[in-house]
């Protein structure tokens, strides 16, 4: 039986262990494993009052994922459907040469036929449109809105349909949202295209100006491609930066094939935080990430998670509350989201390192599907996300004090890789 009560309201080590890719950095530690999570040895002594530091993070991360941190780059955090589909609409409708856009969802309903509006009208002006789309995640719904835009002149994939001559990929999913326009804007985060996104779910996108939308734009090229799509002119899709934008470091990350890269820059920054760290994600569940985040409360760090009470996903919910208990008796703070469905996917760390993007903290966005995240090292950034999202949401959020597992809970964790 299972048990749960709510109410309303050092040292540091450097660490990367990039998952399928044994690099250790000089004088680091492996994590324990999350049933020793006593057995941590610190390596060196280091001031709690003090911030992550952010250029030798960057120079380790760097090194570790092959990625690039791009300064010259703005962003605006979107909260909710509301904003961000407005924004959404407005970039679609002023590309004037290229629209390259990327969901593990769209659907057949209103906002769907928006969207598909928009880019049919594109198409008719001569702009390229390329739309990739996920097997799984638009399962169900209706082909029209796909004739409708193949007719149209919207170059079309359905990625990843399952064949029995790939039965090995049967299980991977394209979980990217991304909107590029022109080779000067992106868009990403956790939203797909359907009504619950735009107007009843709790979740964020950001928009992007800068060098940085050259990285998102490689990472949808290389999607396009593996699925079978052909691109012309890649040099005319990533057009030089002219125009200074700010001081925003910016690096994009991801999960695909051949890289673990947000696994490995999260799981970095965790082990790197001095003074806290926040998540709000839909979807939770890796024993590795629980063990890192129960290293860091150890040592003095001040870890808050928001989940949802109830998702859209039940079993997800289940695979989270194995960890409920460990987590309370290590000293996080677990909240529980109660006013809408919580569907983002954000972290921060000592307010001055964050990420955000389609990645949920679980075994499938980090070793499966193919994600892409955006992390910001810029502490004006942090403090806006932090405001704007978990601050407001942790003051309408429901403090987990107990949980006890249950049976089933132990059941379902059993399987957690395969949620």
């Amino acid at each position: 039986m299972e048990v749960l009560k709510t109410t309303h309201g050092v040292q540091n080590y450097s660490f990367i262990a990039p998952y399928k890719n044994p690099l250790i950095l000089k004088n680091s530690i492996p994590a324990p494993t999350l049933n020793k999570p006593d057995t941590l040895k610190l390596s060196s002594v280091q001031s709690a009052d003090k911030s992550l530091n952010l250029k030798q993070f960057d120079r380790e991360i760097s090194y570790a994922t092959q990625t690039r941190l791009t300064t010259n780059n703005k962003t605006e955090i979107l909260i909710d459907g509301q904003s961000a589909f407005k924004s959404m609409h407005e970039l679609l409708d002023s590309a004037k040469e290229s629209i390259n856009m990327s969901m593990y969802i769209f659907s057949d309903d209103k906002t769907a036929w928006n969207i598909a509006e928009r880019l049919v009208k594109k198409a008719k002006q001569g702009v390229k449109v390329n739309l990739l789309v996920d097997a799984v995640g638009i399962q169900g719904y209706s082909d029209i809105i796909f004739n409708y835009l193949k007719c149209a002149g919207v170059n079309l994939i359905i990625n990843n349909v399952p064949k029995f001559s790939e039965i090995t990929r049967i299980d991977k999913r394209d979980h990217n949202k991304i909107v590029v326009v022109d080779g000067q804007t992106a868009m990403t985060g956790g939203m797909n295209v359907a009504d619950e996104y735009e107007n009843k779910w709790h979740d964020m996108m950001v928009k992007i100006k800068g060098e940085a939308v050259n990285e998102i734009q490689k990472n949808f090229i290389r999607n396009w491609e593996i699925s079978g799509g052909k691109i012309e002119n890649k040099e005319k899709l990533l057009p030089p930066v002219k125009q200074y934008y700010g001081n925003l470091g910016t690096r994009v990350v991801q999960t695909n094939e051949t890289s673990y890269n947000i696994k490995n820059t999260v799981f970095n920054a965790i082990d790197s935080a001095k003074k806290s760290i926040n998540i709000e994600v839909a979807y939770f569940g890796d024993a590795e990430l629980v063990g890192k985040l129960i290293n860091a409360a150890k040592r003095g760090v001040k870890v808050k998670i928001i989940l949802p009470k109830v998702s859209d996903v039940k079993i997800a919910d289940m695979a989270a509350q194995y960890y409920f208990d460990k987590m309370l008796k290590a000293g996080i703070d677990v909240y529980l989201y109660t006013d809408r469905i919580l569907h983002t996917k954000a972290v921060s760390v000592d307010g001055v390192w964050a990420t955000v993007g389609s990645a949920n903290m679980d075994c499938r966005a980090f070793d499966t599907n193919r994600e892409m995240n955006v992390a910001f090292s810029d502490p004006k950034t942090v403090k806006e996300l932090d405001e704007k999202l978990f601050e407001k949401d942790f003051n309408t959020c429901e403090k987990l004090q107990q949980y006890k597992p249950s049976v089933l809970n132990r059941i379902i964790h059993f399987f957690e890789k395969m949620i």
